[in-house]
C-alpha cells in the first residue's frame, strides 16, 4: 500500500503571456489582457508518497520537505517577476510563461533535490486561482 502526503505552500508572483515569435495582434488573440504585466496569488501542493516508516508511522520527514520547498522554490518565486527568474532558471526564454512551464520547472527541481533525500515525489499541483490550476506527475 503507498501512502501520499500533501504539504500546500504559497507564493506571490508577476508574469506575463506573450510569445516572442509572434505578432503583437496574435499575441493580443490568443493572451488577452494576459500579454500585459498582472500577478498572482499562487498555492503550491507538493505531494510525496511512500510507504510508512515502523518506527515514525510517517512517509517522510515534513520538516524536510518544507525545508526544501521554502529554499528552492518559495524563496525564488515569491514577489517576482516570473519571467525573469524562469528564463535563468528554465531556459524558456522568449515562451509564454504558462503554469504548464512553471510547473514543469517546479517538478524537476523538486524531483532533484527530494531524490537526493530519498523522498519520493508523487506530483505537484500549482494554481493561480481557486479554478485554474496544474498538476505534473512522474506518472
Amino acid at each position: 500500500m503507498t501512502t501520499l502526503l500533501t504539504k500546500r505552500f504559497y507564493f506571490s508572483a508577476a508574469h506575463k503571456m506573450s510569445n516572442d515569435a509572434m505578432s503583437a495582434t496574435d499575441n493580443a488573440r490568443l493572451f488577452g489582457l494576459c500579454q500585459n504585466i498582472h500577478g498572482h496569488n499562487y498555492f503550491l501542493d507538493v505531494t510525496v508518497g511512500g510507504k510508512l516508516n515502523p518506527k515514525t508511522q510517517c512517509i517522510a520527514d515534513l520538516n524536510i520537505i518544507k525545508d526544501i520547498v521554502n529554499t528552492e522554490i518559495i524563496s525564488a518565486l515569491d514577489h517576482q517577476y516570473l519571467n525573469d527568474v524562469l528564463q535563468k532558471r528554465a531556459n524558456i526564454k522568449g515562451l509564454p510563461l504558462t503554469l504548464e512551464n512553471l510547473g514543469q520547472w517546479i517538478w524537476k527541481t523538486l524531483n532533484q533535490k527530494f531524490k537526493a533525500g530519498k523522498i519520493n515525489l508523487d506530483n505537484i499541483r500549482v494554481g493561480e486561482s481557486e479554478t485554474t490550476s496544474v498538476i505534473v506527475s512522474k506518472k
